[in-house]
């Protein structure tokens, strides 16, 4: 269990849904570091209460678009679902994961130690830290992502502001689009991503 501090909660009448409001509090520092990277994780971890909530009860309770069938499970929603998961989420989350495991070896972190913390036998722990610190390619663009600070370290073409993509004024979002609209860099794509969004939020244009 980790040592800091844990989400805080409202809920019913004092949620801003009736539900539940889940509130995760950064330090200063940890703010500083994670940047714009903190609204976009905390998006899709959004996306992954969501997508458990309605594939349990079978109704989308976000709704899609004004119509009798507004809250139907569709295709469109399932896109959002595994794209948000699958090619956004997943790979930082392993890029992450691996960054720990290197990190863990270079402290002298036990073979005993890690099988414990992956709750799998020894074997299988050597074979997954071998994976990362021997592997093809390594370490990998996630990992890299993880320990690097992503489009805002010093091999970037164009420096990120320092905060939430919310916190963005109109022409910092207007800039960041502009600049970085062609990179191919698959992190450097996904800011640009949340940069559209809440352009479009703040013109009052609907967005997926």
């Amino acid at each position: 269990m980790s040592t800091h501090q844990t989400p805080s909660y409202r809920t019913g009448a004092n949620a801003a849904l009736d539900g539940l409001d889940i509130t995760i509090s950064l330090t200063p520092g940890e703010a500083a570091a994670l940047g714009v990277d903190a609204d976009m994780l905390a998006d899709w971890f959004d996306t992954a209460l969501w997508a458990l909530a309605l594939l349990r009860t079978g109704d989308n309770e976000h709704g899609n678009s004004p119509g009798e069938n507004a809250r139907d499970i569709t295709a469109d929603t399932l896109y959002t679902v595994i794209n948000d998961l699958d090619h956004r989420l997943l790979p930082r989350l392993q890029g992450l994961r691996d960054a720990a495991i290197r990190r863990h070896n270079e402290l002298g972190g036990s073979l005993n130690n890690l099988a414990l913390a992956m709750d799998v036998s020894k074997s299988t722990a050597q074979s997954r830290r071998n994976a990362v610190l021997d592997g093809r390619d390594r370490p990998s663009a996630w990992e890299n992502w993880a320990v690097k600070d992503g489009p805002r370290g010093t091999k970037a073409k164009h420096r990120w502001p320092n905060k939430p993509v919310t916190e963005f004024t109109d022409t910092e979002l207007v800039t960041a689009i502009e600049r970085n609209q062609f990179d191919t860099n698959a992190v450097t794509r996904d800011l640009v991503r949340s940069c559209v969004r809440e352009w479009e939020r703040r013109n009052g244009l609907p967005n997926d």
